[in-house]
């Protein structure tokens, strides 16, 4: 499906999937929740480098080009760069984008979408924006993507510079949010206003409280989704927000503790820790089902005993300054995919029953310098099969059921020799769950520290000062709303450029599952085609275009006439002396191209089709029909990449 954009075409908001309330540019809640959108495509944990998904590995490409334009002189991005940037275009289309340097923006002018450069060595894009600090999404957090890190205000205002696609100028008139009730908590004072925000102030620790013996602000616990802890404040009291509606939570570095059962059972989806915070409680977010992420940064040191028991996240990044995990910190999780421990210096104790019950878990990077694999630490983890055992570590002593009862694992890399593997208990332990004949252990493996640099590592900037051509081909899934781009370099010969025009048109599958008309297609599936020099490529884009638009038009009339159920041929062969012919040849090149469009789909589709070059305005006009559409279909569209569509035709 190609679309060339030509002069007289307004291609504003062409990546848009919904409606804009403003002509100008979406508001703050559009553009927050086209970025949302793509959380099941970009999910937290999903693996982000300057490598992968784009980079000279790059599943999705080599680069991805930033629609705002150039940040800085660069437009070309991977790593964090390149996520921030799919972001921001899913949220704001081809609108330019402007750099503001510190010191040129004051906290209020940071929007939702803006893009954050912080310590002039990673981005981030601003999700939510708060009285005391911005909510943010980034990618190559500790090589992944990850949600929902809390910067506080000041870290806001120390960023080398931000970007925005607003308008100079623009805001949102919004009701002012006023203050519903308010109290005071020993030296602390606390204001509840109607939207549901608690703001805490003053000065030293927070009660401690109970169960039975509840905060001033416990009357509105089924009113509070935000608490706003400002500086000064030293600590978050036990049962503060014990089973309240609380969401989101703001914490300063004044803080240093985090008590008892402080969130227990609370609605809290997102928590970052500061550094400051050197204890947090027993049961200090147990069964929180709704956490999906949790930031902790270098200075935690203590996890309480089930503090994390039973909540519902799946990825969890510790500093090397962690010290003791209590029993059963992370017992129960039911979703919990992934827990890392960065490596450091000192010992860490690690209570039993670590992981029981968390059947989902896959990977566990334990502390490097961990004292002991405790009794029943592993206990039913059924899906986990591998396991990188650091040398000295003690197996199973001191308790009586075995680390690995009732778990999946079928390889223990171990960093020591066979002789200390027995005499640290790991044999015994093995047989002590009947795993002796099913698990293959290796000994003497070198640590591999997930959290290590990658050598050769490019930098998030790529620099491209000599393209001739850049196809973009946009492929929007109506479910997930995913904004993937696939970029070539076209070479300078016609051979060339022929044989990759082929590898794009093999990479648009159409699902079979939406099966939704080609008009509507084009609306989500859109290729700019722009040329440095139309005289060096030899070859105009508005021929490629035009060839390939004859090309599935004659596919779809010998589609009609084919048997249903004919099978496909093989994969196309591309000879270069012949495709050199078949660009003179437009009836050669649709026989080449039919192949890509058999099959019941692709007749369905193309026979609805009237003429494949319409105007961008009449295909805006379909745009709020089809985000409505969107969420009836539910369904994943097909994507392939260039480098899957280069394996199968064998090119």
């Amino acid at each position: 499906v190609l679309m060339e954009a030509e002069e007289e075409d307004d291609l504003s908001s062409q990546f848009f999937g919904m409606e804009r309330a403003s002509e100008i540019c979406p508001t703050y809640d559009e553009a927050y929740d086209a970025m949302i959108a793509m959380k099941d495509e970009l999910y937290e944990g999903m693996p982000w480098t300057n490598f992968q998904p784009y980079g000279n590995e790059g599943e999705w490409g080599k680069y991805y080009r930033f629609q705002g334009g150039p940040v800085k002189g660069a437009s070309l991005g991977v790593g964090c760069a390149a996520f921030v940037f799919i972001l921001s275009d899913e949220a704001f289309g081809d609108l330019p984008a402007r750099t503001i340097d510190r010191g040129g923006f004051k906290y209020e002018d940071v929007k939702v979408g803006d893009i954050l450069r912080v310590n002039n060595s990673h981005f981030v894009i601003v999700l939510r924006v708060g009285s005391g600090g911005v909510t943010v999404a980034e990618g190559n957090y500790n090589k992944s993507v990850h949600w929902g890190r809390v910067m506080s205000k000041s870290e806001v205002l120390n960023a080398n510079f931000i970007v925005t696609r607003y308008p100079a100028g623009y805001s949102e008139e919004q009701d002012a949010d006023e203050v519903f009730d308010s109290g005071t908590e020993g030296s602390l004072s606390w204001a509840l206003t109607n939207g549901g925000t608690l703001t805490i102030t003053g000065n030293g620790a927070m009660r401690d409280y109970s169960a039975g013996n509840r905060p001033g602000w416990e009357n509105y616990a089924d009113k509070i989704s935000q608490v706003i802890i400002e500086d000064g404040v030293e600590s978050i009291g036990s049962y503060a927000f014990y089973k309240s509606q609380v969401m989101s939570v703001q914490i300063p570095e004044t803080v240093t503790a985090i008590g008892t059962a402080a969130f227990e059972e609370s609605q809290l989806t997102e928590i970052t820790v500061p550094g400051s915070v050197k204890v947090i409680g027993d049961r200090a977010l147990y069964n929180c089902q709704g956490l999906k992420s949790a930031t902790f940064y270098e200075g935690v040191q203590s996890i309480g005993v089930n503090a994390f028991h039973g909540c519902g996240i799946a990825y969890l990044d510790f500093p090397a300054s962690i010290t003791s995990v209590g029993a059963g910190a992370f017992a129960n999780c039911r979703s919990l995919l992934q827990v890392r421990f960065m490596p450091g210096e000192q010992k860490v104790s690690l209570g039993d029953g670590l992981f029981m019950g968390c059947w989902r878990l896959l990977n566990v990077t334990l502390p490097l310098e961990a004292d002991t694999i405790s009794p029943d630490m592993f206990f039913n983890c059924m899906g986990l099969t591998y396991l990188y055992i650091p040398k000295g570590i003690e197996i199973g002593r001191g308790g009586v059921g075995s680390p690995f009862q009732g778990c999946g694992l079928r390889t223990i890399d171990f960093g020591g020799t066979e002789q200390e593997w027995n005499a640290n208990g790991g044999k015994a332990a093995l047989i002590q769950c009947g795993l002796t004949n099913k698990v293959t252990v290796n000994f003497n493996v070198a640590f591999d520290d997930p959290f290590a640099e990658i050598p050769g590592d490019p930098g998030e900037f790529v620099t491209c000062e000599h393209v001739d051509a850049v196809i973009y081909v946009t492929h929007r899934c109506r479910q997930i709303q995913a904004n993937r781009l696939i970029r070539m370099n076209l070479g300078t010969t016609k051979t060339n450029r022929i044989i990759q025009v082929i590898q794009i048109i093999q990479v648009i599958q159409i699902s079979q599952a939406i099966r939704i008309s080609l008009r509507e297609a084009i609306k989500n599936r859109s290729i700019l085609t722009k040329a440095k020099s139309r005289e060096i490529t030899g070859i105009r884009p508005e021929a490629i275009t035009e060839t390939v638009r004859s090309s599935l038009e004659a596919a779809a009339m010998a589609d009609r006439a084919a048997a249903t159920a004919a099978p496909a041929p093989a994969p196309v062969q591309a000879n270069p002396k012949a495709l050199h012919r078949q660009a003179q040849d437009p009836e050669a090149v649709q026989e080449a191209f039919r192949p890509m469009w058999r099959g019941e789909t692709g007749r369905q589709t193309l026979t609805e089709t009237g003429s494949l070059r319409m105007k961008t305005a009449s295909l805006m006009s379909t745009a709020g029909e089809l985000w409505k559409t969107r969420m009836r279909t539910r369904r994943r569209a097909i994507r392939t990449t260039a480098g899957s569509a280069l394996t199968r035709t064998g090119i």
